[in-house]
C-alpha cells in the first residue's frame, strides 16, 4: 500500500506475484481440484484512498449463520488493513437488514495505519480525543449498510466489502461473495420442515474429524454427558 516511484512499484508487483505461489494459496487449489501449471496473477496499480475510517462489512451474518436479519461492520481509524490483518481491534456494528437500527460494540482504538511519508504504512498513536470514540457516525453506519445491501442485491450472493471514508466519501475499495453461508435451501419452510437445522462439527473435529453424521453426533453427545457426570461425582 502507498508505493511510490518505479522501483518499489517493482518489488510490491514481484510480491504480489509470489504471493500466488504461496503454501496456503496452493492448499487452497489443492483443496478445490484447481491446476498448479495455471497459476496467474493479475496486479491492479491504482490510486490510493488516504482513509480517515475504513473496515470491513458483510451483507450477511458470517459468524451466526443462522441471523438472517442482520449485516455487520467492523471499521478502524486511518487504514483498512490494521483491521484485516488482525493487528488493530475494532468497532462492531449489528445492523438490521431492513430497520438499519445498529448495536454499536465500541472499543478503545490507540492506534492506526496511516501513510508513511516515504511510501507504504505506519503505526501511530490515535490522539486522546478519539481512542473511545466511535469511529463511524450512525449516517456514516447506514452509508455503508446501504452499499452492502446495494452489493448484494446487483451481484445476487451475499457479499463482503472492504470500504473507506475519505473526506467524508464513502468508497467500496473491494467486493467478494461470502463463500461460508449454508445454501437458501436451508431457510426454506417447504424444504426444512418449518425449522432450520445446522450439523456443525467445529467444536469436536479434533477428535470426530469429516463430516458429523446423526449417529457422530450421538455418539459424542453421550461422551460429553458421561463426562460431565463423572465430573460431578455422579454415577
Amino acid at each position: 500500500l502507498y508505493q511510490k516511484g518505479t522501483a518499489q512499484i517493482h518489488d510490491a508487483l514481484l510480491r504480489c506475484w509470489a504471493s500466488a505461489y504461496s503454501k496456503r494459496n496452493l492448499a487452497y487449489r489443492r483443496a478445490h481440484g484447481l491446476e498448479k501449471s495455471e497459476i496467474r496473477m493479475a496486479v491492479v496499480i491504482q490510486k490510493m484512498v488516504n482513509s480517515d475510517v475504513a473496515g470491513v462489512a458483510f451483507s450477511r451474518n458470517p459468524i451466526r449463520v443462522s441471523d438472517r436479519d442482520h449485516l455487520i461492520i467492523n471499521s478502524v481509524w486511518g487504514q483498512g488493513e490494521g483491521l484485516v490483518s488482525g493487528g488493530l481491534d475494532a468497532d462492531h456494528f449489528n445492523v438490521h437488514r431492513v430497520s438499519l437500527v445498529a448495536m454499536a460494540k465500541i472499543v478503545e482504538k490507540t492506534h492506526a495505519l496511516t501513510q508513511a511519508p516515504a511510501g507504504g504504512l505506519r503505526k501511530t498513536s490515535v490522539i486522546p480525543d478519539k481512542i473511545k470514540q466511535p469511529s463511524l457516525t450512525m449516517a456514516q453506519v447506514e452509508a455503508v449498510s446501504r452499499l452492502v445491501l446495494k452489493l448484494e442485491q446487483d451481484f445476487g450472493s451475499p457479499q463482503d466489502v472492504e470500504w473507506a471514508f475519505e473526506k467524508g466519501r464513502l468508497y467500496c475499495l473491494q467486493t467478494r461473495p461470502i463463500t461460508n453461508l449454508p445454501p437458501a435451501a436451508l431457510f426454506d419452510a417447504d424444504i426444512n420442515g418449518g425449522e432450520a437445522v445446522i450439523w456443525d462439527n467445529s467444536n469436536i473435529i479434533e477428535s470426530y474429524c469429516g463430516v458429523t453424521t446423526p449417529l457422530t453426533f450421538t455418539r459424542a453427545r453421550r461422551c460429553s454427558l458421561i463426562d460431565d457426570l463423572r465430573i460431578l461425582g455422579k454415577p
